[in-house]
């Protein structure tokens, strides 16, 4: 890692012009590390099958194949007793790093054995004057000879193809040299910095030069540019004489067609029709620039090419132009109109940027992709946003800076462009239509406030950095995303899930890095790739399940927190997988995953009550061999059973179901063999079946139970015999619940979904009209527990328990923690529910119920409850029996051993199940 960085602050540097800019601090991590206690070893490795010596200043180097390499940590690294080196014939590398700053070595000796010279292998090896590199030698690492400054003589062999990046910086002393025709390149700052330098003829084999080639070479006055070269980085060749003199010819450089410099211009140019290209940087800072015509056999307008021309008043675009690079025209404050041609499609970040006089601009349709900041600061913008707040271009939507609150951005946006909404911390939701294809990079970086974001189906691409600090709790990558850019949604620290749906292909690098909260997270079996600390910094995400589908992880990818590796991290998959390697490589738990298709049990009776049956009998596959106590409730209406089922659950008894006026012989005798003594009637009087008709169990059923020990518990609504078990679940357990579930009187689908959870942690299910008043009975058992209960369970969205309603339960319980299960649909909802409580329902089965109509699942929430199991509502949609995306991942990453089906072959077909346990593996 540290020679990563170290790297990373050199190409920084390079980049950015000449490597002697190079701060001093580059190499203070290094020198920390070696020069404080200087090696006086004179033996040792320095790789698998490499060792060395040192005697009298000599440096021996013998063995067979590669040596190590370092970073900062090389045995030989800063040490002043190596005067040379001599390497044997049978080494076949040289390290990365390994000899530098090795300040007296004078000479080396390599062996013809010798194939690849490894990044910085000779940095700052001062007093080194000339070296010869055998024709062995095919692979030369950036920046070898770096700091060499008192080197003059370099042969480079002809299997060499490329002078690499900063090969030759600042070898000072290097006055002439020879460039094999055997090389097609000349990496950036190949030679930057070599003031010694008075000439260089280049082969005709060179067909490009990197940026700051030659930069700084003060005194390099003769070049020779051969016309094989069509490819010229930005300041090849800046602050040399050769430059100079060119200027003093033309102002207008100009190399194979390659306008390379024009900084030197004034007034109103006409570039000539032998140019193909302007390089990037070609008139950058030119301040006595006014007019400019290009001719049509340019094709781009490359980056910065007119970078802070403050007088450029005027300029004139050929159709031939294509594209405009970044910054291509940034500070240009005299530019007051401008025509983009019908041909260019795309037009860089910040091409305009800060063109303050820029008024008028025609962009024809033919512009497919515009950067962020394009027009940034300019009048055009200016009067584009009094227009509207969402500035659309194209399709492309360019700037959302004056949104505020929630945002629908409207139907015609196809593209979100880069930086839209970059830092606007006023909104606070975004509704994203279907048909948005790309969220571009930084779209929406830095809007701190966004608590809510749904993105569609039509995407196909999520920028990088396109969510970076948003305040999102979760997030659903759709199928039809294939990457996930790098940094994408980086420090959301609100974010707690994030379901990733089958079809996306890469997670890049950092893509969820410092989400802080992350917790749960789904990875389809068609990700293939997971960068380098994809998830690092997750210290909250305590497990994982990589599918085998992932061939590639990247460094830090999983199970590394702030300060390291997070305690107790596991790795779900399969044996022989990538994600096994991984987590043997660094130290974390791997737990095989099932490669075998759930087994089934099926629950079907000829009616809803025997289903009942079937759940509780052991020798059916059921819960109870014998039971002290059993719960009775209508099959009829679903309030009484689901309500019941925490309550049989602290009983340890089964929940069976009675018709409107009797039990079945079937419940009978299940009643007896169980050999139970008490029986808990849960009954509302004003039960009504599905059809609105009377389902209130009536005075026979009671005469059947003649000789057993029955409580009644009972009320003239659903709400009040709600409330009574509560009451009777507390003198069970002997304590108030510190959770309830609130779920809707309407359907049995969401309180079905609750109700596993809600047996397992002793809450109390109670049920609310979806608007309007509070219940009496609802109201005093809140009250009742207000100093015990913690978390309230908001099961259902805003149609099924409406926001008004939560506001009259937070009245009543202030002050306690709130938490919505709000799906698509029930489906979701049900998953969500899952999700939130893995660890609760930890059990290796899934229980599949019917999610429409009346089930034969309500006896199931009891069951689910002792297998500590969750419910999975599904139904059959046509002959493919097909399940949603979010319910294949769930079941992929649930990966269960077993299937209970609750319900006959109408309820739960068997086609069904055979997709459910598919998508289990």
């Amino acid at each position: 890692m540290k020679k990563k960085i170290l790297s990373a602050v050199l190409a920084l540097c390079l980049a950015f012009g000449s490597a002697a800019a190079l701060p001093q601090s580059a190499f203070v991590e290094s020198t920390s590390i070696t020069a404080s206690a200087e090696s006086t070893a004179t033996s040792g490795k320095c790789g698998d099958n490499v060792s060395w010596t040192l005697k009298d200043g000599v440096l021996t180097i013998s063995g067979k194949g590669k040596m190590n390499d370092y970073s900062g940590d090389s045995p030989f690294a800063y040490r002043t007793d190596i005067k040379s080196v001599v390497i044997k014939s049978g080494v076949t590398s040289i390290g990365e790093n390994v000899f530098e700053y090795c300040e007296s070595i004078t000479s080396i000796t390599i062996p013809n054995s010798i194939k690849s010279i490894g990044l910085q292998a000779f940095l700052r090896c001062t007093s080194l004057k000339s070296i010869t590199l055998p024709s062995s030698v095919t692979n030369i690492g950036n920046s070898v000879f770096w700091g060499c400054s008192s080197l003059t003589s370099v042969t480079i062999p002809s299997s060499v193809k490329s002078i690499s990046e900063g090969m030759f910086v600042k070898c000072e002393s290097l006055k002439s040299i020879t460039i094999p025709s055997s090389v097609t390149s000349i990496g950036e700052n190949g030679f930057a910095d070599c003031t010694g330098l008075t000439s260089i003829t280049i082969p005709k084999s060179v067909t490009s030069l990197g940026k700051s080639t030659f930069s700084g070479c003060s005194n390099l006055a003769t070049i020779t540019i051969p016309s094989s070269v069509t490819s010229i980085g930005v300041n090849a060749f800046s602050s040399t004489k050769w430059i100079e003199n060119q200027h003093k010819k033309n102002p207008l450089v100009i190399v194979n067609g390659i306008l390379i410099d024009g900084t030197k211009c004034n007034g109103k140019i006409t570039i000539p029709s032998n140019v193909k290209s302007i390089n990037e940087s070609a008139f950058s800072g030119c301040e006595s620039l006014t007019s400019v015509t290009i001719p049509s056999s340019v094709t781009i307008i490359y980056d910065r090419a007119f970078w802070e021309c403050k007088k450029l008043a005027k300029v004139t675009i050929p159709n031939s132009v294509k594209s405009i690079g970044t910054q291509a025209f940034i500070g240009c404050t005299s530019l007051k109109s401008l025509t983009i041609p019908n041909g260019v499609t795309s037009i860089g970040n910040d091409a305009f940027s800060g063109c303050t006089s820029l008024t008028t601009i025609t962009i024809p349709k033919s512009v497919t992709s515009i950067g962020g900041y394009a027009f940034s600061g300019t009048k055009w913008l200016e009067n584009q946003q009094k227009k509207s707040p969402f500035v659309v271009v194209n399709g492309i939507l360019i700037d959302g800076m004056k949104c505020t609150g929630k945002v629908t951005i409207p139907s015609s946006v196809k593209t979100i462009g880069e930086m839209a909404f970059y830092g606007n911390t006023n909104i606070t939701s975004v509704s994203i239509p279907n048909g948005v294809t790309s969220i571009d990079g930084l779209a929406f970086a830095y809007c701190s406030n966004i608590k809510s974001i749904t993105i569609p189906n039509s995407t196909t691409n999520i920028g990088a950095w396109a969510f970076k600090w948003a305040a999102i709790t979760s997030i659903t990558i759709p199928s039809s995303v294939k990457t996930i850019g790098d940094s994408a949604f980086e420090a959301c620290s609100y974010l707690k899930s994030v379901t990733i749906q089958k079809g996306v292909k890469r997670i890049e690098g950092h893509a969820f890095w410092f989400c802080s909260n992350l917790n749960s997270v789904t990875i389809p079996d068609s990700v293939t790739s997971i960068g380098d600390g994809a998830f690092a910094s997750c210290s909250k995400l305590k497990s994982i399940t990589i599918p085998k589908s992932v061939t590639s992880i990247g460094e830090s990818a999983v199970g590394y927190g702030v300060d390291g590796k997070v305690s107790g991290f596991t790795i779900y998959g399969y044996k022989g997988s990538a994600a096994e390697k991984y987590a043997k490589d660094n130290g974390f738990k791997f737990v095989a995953r099932s490669t075998t298709e759930p087994k089934t049990v099926r629950f079907a009776g000829s009616d809803r009550a025997e289903t009942a049956t079937l759940i509780s009998n052991a020798n059916k596959g059921g819960m109870y061999k014998t039971a002290d106590t059993v719960v009775i409730a209508t099959g009829f209406d679903f309030h009484d059973a689901l309500a019941a089922v925490p309550l049989a659950s602290a009983y340890n008894a089964p929940l069976l179901l009675a018709d409107r006026d009797n039990l079945s012989a079937k419940t009978l005798a299940e009643i007896k063999r169980l050999k139970a003594k008490n029986v808990i009637v849960v009954a509302s009087t004003n039960s009504k079946d599905q059809n609105g008709k009377d389902a209130a169990i009536r005075n026979n059923v009671y005469k059947q139970l003649k000789g057993y020990k029955v409580t009644k518990l009972v009320g003239s609504s659903y709400y009040e015999t709600a409330k009574n078990v509560a009451k009777n679940l507390k003198t069970k357990t002997g304590k108030n619940p510190t959770s309830v579930f609130i779920t809707t009187d309407k359907n049995y689908a969401d309180a079905l979904s609750a109700s596993p959870v809600a047996a397992i942690l002793g809450a109390p299910i109670l049920y609310v009209k979806s608007t309007g008043a509070l219940n009496s009975n609802t109201t005093a058992y809140l009250k009742s527990i207000k100093s015990s209960v913690k978390n309230i369970y908001i099961v259902g969205g805003v149609n099924a328990v409406s926001k008004d309603v939560v506001a009259k339960i937070k009245t009543v319980l202030p002050n306690k923690k709130v938490t919505r299960f709000d799906g698509t649909d029930r489906y979701e909802t049900c998953i969500k529910i899952n999700k939130t409580f893995a660890s609760t329902l930890s059990g290796k089965a899934v229980c599949v119920a019917k999610g429409y109509n009346f089930p034969d699942a309500l006896a199931g929430g009891v069951f689910a409850a002792k297998q500590k199991a969750p419910l999975f509502l599904a139904d059959a949609l046509g002959a493919k029996a097909t399940i949603s995306k979010t319910q294949d991942n769930y079941l992929y990453i649930k990966n269960p051993s077993k299937l209970y089906i609750f319900g006959g072959e109408t309820a739960v077909p068997t086609a069904l199940v055979k997709t459910i346990a598919k998508a289990s593996v």
